[in-house]
């Protein structure tokens, strides 16, 4: 009886290291692409609205919620993607579309940059700016969501989802610190728009091939060749007994108050007052800080990230569930205070490691807690809840802190404000805001308080604990 139980478990560990290779194949390659694509347009972007379109950190916010749209709509999309089929498949044919859909976009901005229309003031050539960035975020979320179902899938099958989500965040770091964070400071200074978006273009296009890498039994409603009738009538049978399934256990899933409890922790840490905006305005405009040496300091940022994604795979499976909600809010809560000290080059790159590793640690808690969370087969629906509360609540965050870094700084000369000013009052507000979301932790699910280590948890220990 043991020799059969240690052939078992010898058999379940070999099955998790070939889904977790197979898996990893495909999640590698594609957020590599992504890291080069992100380096060439993302920067360029930011500048675009700030320099092209006259966007001040304030209105800069005002877009990016309007902009995140479709991230909110991630748990729609989740759920949609697990019942229902497109091309035959559930999740490969979605992940196409979310690429053709940035390309789309990419391509858009480039010819609108080459007919001389991105910098022009008009209202209608404003609004086909903004649509089409709309479009590139939809087909990046269509794209983020698959992604994540399937990370998340992996990661409760293996019981590893934090050391495969420090994995694939660490890959796109060590990218940036050997070669794409010198590459965004240097497109973001040299390149023409046009180029910087054409490029982005072509190389979304050549990545594309990636999708055929997710391993997927096509779906279909036709009969098959080799079937009867009746074993037709019985496979639409259970594809429909399938839909009922997955569509009562989000009704579950949603009158379960521990999943909201969950939801609001998340969303209320991340909509205090964010800087990331008004930071890249406060290094500019107060610090001089040159378009180049912003971009180079993702290369610091990486390097902090690093350590901070490093230290998490390395004793994840060890430590207790219940430090994962207090060490997100402990890490927000040190996130301000560090960045009272940015006023050179210098500190800058010193800050840009540190609230780097406090970044990631402070993600990944978050990212685990929510992953946890995912019943089996609606990890597409119910991580894709958490993941829009996060965007919903970022956007919600850097239009606070834009808004408060103008209110009180650079664009209210009435008061004798400085552009110091109003970069600490949004760095004085968040930690305010951050440091009363400790209230919550009480609240959170009883699994989240449990002294069992992370990667001993079981689904039947969420189950059993889901209040």
């Amino acid at each position: 009886m043991e020799q059969e139980t240690s052939n078992t478990d010898l058999n379940d560990a070999a099955e998790k290291r070939r889904e977790a290779i197979r898996v990893l194949m495909f999640l590698l390659p594609t957020v590599l692409f992504g890291g080069v694509i992100g380096a060439i347009t993302g920067l360029k972007t930011s500048f675009l609205l700030k320099e092209q379109m006259g966007l001040n950190a304030s209105d800069l916010g005002t877009l990016n919620l309007l902009l995140g749209l479709p991230s909110y709509l991630q748990p729609f999309i989740g759920m949609w993607t697990d019942m229902f089929a497109f091309l035959g498949y559930h999740r490969r044919s979605y992940y196409l579309s979310g690429k053709v859909l940035h390309a789309a976009g990419l391509a858009g901005l480039a010819l609108l940059e080459s007919a001389g229309r991105i910098g022009d003031a008009h209202h209608h050539n404003q609004l086909t700016v903004f649509a089409l960035l709309l479009i590139i975020g939809a087909g990046g979320i269509i794209r983020t969501v698959i992604f994540n179902a399937i990370l998340v899938a992996l990661g409760n099958f293996t019981g590893r989802f934090g050391q495969f989500l420090a994995i694939v965040n660490l890959t796109p770091i060590v990218l940036s610190i050997v070669y794409t964070a010198n590459l965004s400071g240097y497109v973001a200074d040299h390149w023409s728009y046009q180029h910087a978006f054409w490029v982005g273009t072509i190389l979304t296009i050549l990545s594309t091939p990636l999708v055929f890498l997710i391993d997927e039994k096509r779906s279909s409603n036709r009969r098959h060749a080799a079937e009867t009738h009746e074993e037709h009538a019985a496979r639409m049978a259970k594809k429909v007994d399938d839909r009922r399934r997955i569509l009562a256990s989000i009704v579950h899933v949603a009158k379960t108050p521990g999943v909201w409890a969950l939801t609001a922790f998340v969303f209320y840490l991340i909509v205090t007052p964010g800087v990331n905006n008004a930071k890249l305005y406060f290094e500019q405009d107060s610090l001089q800080f040159s378009r180049e040496l912003i971009g180079q300091l993702a290369r610091f940022a990486s390097i902090g990230a690093l350590i901070g994604y490093a230290v998490y795979g390395l004793v994840s499976r060890r430590i207790p569930i219940y430090m994962l909600a207090w060490g997100a809010w402990l890490m927000d809560c040190a996130s301000y205070p560090t960045l009272l000290l940015l006023h050179s080059p210098g500190s800058a790159k010193v800050l840009e490691v540190g609230t780097a590793v406090i970044g990631a640690l402070y993600a990944v808690c978050l990212n685990t807690l929510a992953a946890r969370m995912c019943p089996k087969g609606l990890e597409g629906a119910v991580y894709g809840l958490i993941q829009a509360a996060i965007a919903i609540s970022g956007n919600l965050s850097e239009k606070i802190g834009g808004w408060l870094y103008v209110r009180f700084g650079p664009e209210n000369p009435g008061a004798h404000y400085t552009i110091q000013h109003g970069w600490n009052w949004s760095l004085y507000a968040g930690l305010a805001f951050t440091v009363v979301g400790v209230v919550f932790i009480p609240f959170l699910p009883a699994w989240t308080h449990s002294k069992k280590r992370v990667g001993d948890l079981t689904d039947e220990d969420v189950i059993d604990m889901a209040g």
